[in-house]
């Protein structure tokens, strides 16, 4: 873990010096990291294949994804490995192929980790993914507030941790019912040595070193065979600790209890009552750590405006939508703090099922029809946050708007009451863990 931090702090402060770039260095005032990533120039040159390449900064998700697919697999390596500064952070290229592309980058500091996004410019960027997410029924993003970078990134890694482990039925430490360790478990793509299931040399890839997404139905991939992980009706050992139980879920009554009302307050859910209710089968979800934009530092104007917020809805859109690209579900969306302003602007463009504000101080918009957006909205506040005492307003861009716990903003309330101050909110044990699982699940409605 130090290691890996101190790799992506080194590589962040030389990016600043090399490129010039304000981030940290200028007080407290940030400028955004926008455009495509490192490498992009030699990319754009490279006319290896015959023809150009997909243009990082123009082609949509959808158009990289279909370039992808139209590879062979040895050219897609050979792109990763000539180009994975670009490769390892386009939105629409296969998850695995980011995952290997990254892990050149980062040498030996991505301590097998599956990071799917790097960006070392300004103070660093990235995103990192819990579980399978080519075979997960579910997607969480959770998308951080402010003072988060390559350096405190492990803050928002373990908001990701929280929410995974609660979501597929881990207990308490990320140990399953059996005592094994959550992220050592095969059935998440990776062996007991810690290689991930498309880095195996017996089990994920072939004779002539393709990886498993790369193979084509003649030489099945690893996931897909019924002794990696299956049983004989298809399902992964992961759904079948949580795949046959219906979590109880706290939110039904708690959330009206939270605010004191009933059913009949307006706000009704898809089933037609108050607060959430639980239905169906919970299957797994992949959880994504999503520190991809330039967060404000401190409690400054920075984080009084919009500026870094609209910067960082266009990323976060583009990225949610390179997730669909490759076949992953719709994620759920967990914003916390100045990432609910991200996600706010992003609404209307992040492809989400759910989007989900806690401590937020606004989502720039004054209700939830203003997000533009088909995603049911959820909101919480812990009693203790501080974020009370932040107000609620927008005049000359400044502030966010209204509260989104708010009556008046439509959201459907996601009980708090257990949650201590502003980072509580994915606390093992609390209600709103309890609750945030359950919409990552797509339990909740």
């Amino acid at each position: 873990m130090r290691r890996f931090r101190r790799t992506l702090v080194a590589a962040a402060v030389a990016a600043a010096v090399v490129t010039a770039t304000a981030g940290w260095a200028s007080g407290t005032a940030q400028t955004p990291v926008t455009g495509p990533p490192p490498g992009t120039e030699e990319w754009r040159a490279d006319r290896s294949l015959g023809h150009a390449l997909p243009d990082p900064g123009s082609a949509s998700p959808a158009e990289v994804a279909a370039f992808f697919a139209d590879l062979t697999p040895r050219r897609r390596e050979l792109l990763a490995a000539r180009h994975p500064s670009v490769v390892g952070n386009l939105d629409g290229a296969p998850a695995a192929l980011r995952y290997r592309a990254n892990a050149r980058t980062l040498g030996a500091g991505s301590d097998g980790r599956q990071i799917l996004a790097y960006d070392p410019r300004g103070r660093g960027q990235l995103a990192e993914v819990f579980g399978d997410l080519t075979r997960a029924r579910r997607v969480a993003v959770v998308v951080p507030g402010s003072d988060i970078d390559a350096g405190t990134f492990d803050r928002t890694r373990e908001m990701a941790r929280s929410l995974y482990e609660e979501a597929n039925g881990r207990t308490a430490g990320g140990r399953t019912t059996e005592g094994r360790a959550a992220e050592d478990r095969t059935t998440e793509g990776r062996t007991s040595d810690g290689r991930g299931a498309e880095d195996r040399t017996t089990e994920g890839r072939t004779s002539d070193g393709r990886g498993a997404e790369d193979r084509t139905t003649d030489d099945r991939t690893a996931e897909d065979r019924t002794t990696e992980g299956r049983t004989s009706d298809g399902r992964g050992a992961e759904d079948r600790t949580t795949d046959d139980l219906v979590a109880d879920s706290p939110m039904a009554d708690a959330s009206r209890n939270d605010r004191g009302e009933g059913p009949t307050d307006g706000r009704r859910t898809a089933h037609g009552s108050g607060g959430a209710a639980v239905g169906g089968r919970a299957g797994n979800v992949a959880v994504i750590a999503w520190a991809g934009y330039t967060t404000p530092v401190g409690v400054g104007l920075d984080a009084a405006t919009g500026h870094l917020a609209e910067a960082g809805a266009e990323r976060l859109a583009r990225f949610t939508r390179g997730v669909a690209a490759t076949g992953a579900a719709r994620p759920a969306l967990f914003c916390h703090s100045y990432g609910s302003v991200v996600c706010g602007l992003a609404a209307g463009r992040a492809g989400a099922t759910d989007i989900v504000a806690f401590g937020s101080p606004g989502m720039r918009a004054d209700s939830v029809a203003d997000l533009r957006t088909d995603a049911r909205v959820w909101a919480a506040k812990a009693p203790s946050d501080w974020i009370s005492k932040v107000p609620h307003v927008a005049l000359a861009g400044l502030g966010h708007g209204t509260d989104p716990t708010a009556p008046e903003f439509g959201a459907r309330r996601v009980p708090a009451d257990d949650a201590a101050g502003h980072t509580g909110y994915l606390a093992p044990g609390t209600s709103s863990l309890r609750a945030f699982a359950s919409i990552a699940r797509g339990e909740a409605r």
